[in-house]
């Protein structure tokens, strides 16, 4: 449910080369076939953006994309927040989607829940990052729901067991809601959650792994959440605001 990359370090010269590799030593311990991918390095334009879509016969019934919202003084590459909507250009969307959907195309997929992530490189094209035939981390099946309607749960447990799905596809409302991987900035006992300026009442959904008196770390990686939270929003400027602190406004105790 809220897990988040992990092992991800940036080389930007030899000098740093021997380093990644003292924390490639670390990362293995959470890859099953103990492997070390490199890849170069693309820099994007704005957020990473995230989703999750569903296919209907073949072709995408739903692509709700979403913006990925980091923590820049934890780690720059685990998301904390996934937003809906997107605040990317609808041009983009439509080249992610098109490019997706030549994918499911070739492999021959019918229907089912799928998560994607892509960015817009410096060089204004859409690069595709990851595509996975299951619904996304980060409550994104959740947030997605509080925001439009829209029930991919639903759609996928119905149609892995024939039944009609296609109407959970269908949006009821138009709302702006994120989710929000709840983390502390130090490690430590965990006291409890203190809430600022009235976040409190946006929250629509929470669930917390842990309990007071137990060992919390600074986050890091997904694995060091304490849970996970769906937050609604009056407006997309709003969101973007308040998710840029929003480990200010949650502000998890410890001691």
């Amino acid at each position: 449910m809220l897990w988040g990359s992990k092992g991800v370090t940036k080389v930007s010269c030899d000098e740093e080369f021997n380093k990644a590799f003292e924390d490639v030593e670390d990362a293995t311990r959470y890859s099953q076939t103990n492997t070390c991918i490199i890849e170069n390095f693309i820099q994007r334009r704005g957020f990473q953006i995230d989703g999750d879509g569903f296919i209907s016969d073949g072709k995408i019934a739903f692509f709700g994309v979403m913006d990925q919202h980091h923590n820049m003084e934890r780690n720059p590459y685990a998301p904390i927040g996934l937003s809906y909507p997107s605040i990317q250009e609808e041009k983009y969307r439509k080249d992610a989607q098109s490019q997706i959907q030549l994918i499911f195309d070739k492999l021959g997929m019918l229907f089912g829940g799928f998560n994607f992530e892509y960015i817009i490189g410096e060089d204004d094209r859409v690069h595709i990052l990851e595509v996975g035939p299951r619904n996304g981390g980060n409550l994104i099946p959740d947030t997605v729901q509080y925001a439009c309607g829209v029930d991919m749960i639903s759609a996928s447990i119905c149609a892995c067991v024939g039944d009609e799905y296609k109407k959970f596809l269908k949006p009821t409302h138009e709302g702006v809601a994120s989710s929000y991987v709840i983390h502390s900035m130090t490690s430590g006992t965990f006291l409890g959650i203190r809430y600022h300026d009235g976040i409190e009442k946006q929250v629509v959904y929470k669930a917390i792994f842990k309990r007071e008196g137990e060992q919390v770390n600074s986050f890091h990686v997904g694995l060091d959440c304490l849970g996970g939270m769906v937050i609604r929003f009056d407006n997309v400027s709003q969101m973007n605001d308040e998710m840029s602190r929003i480990w200010d406004l949650i502000e998890i105790q410890t001691c």
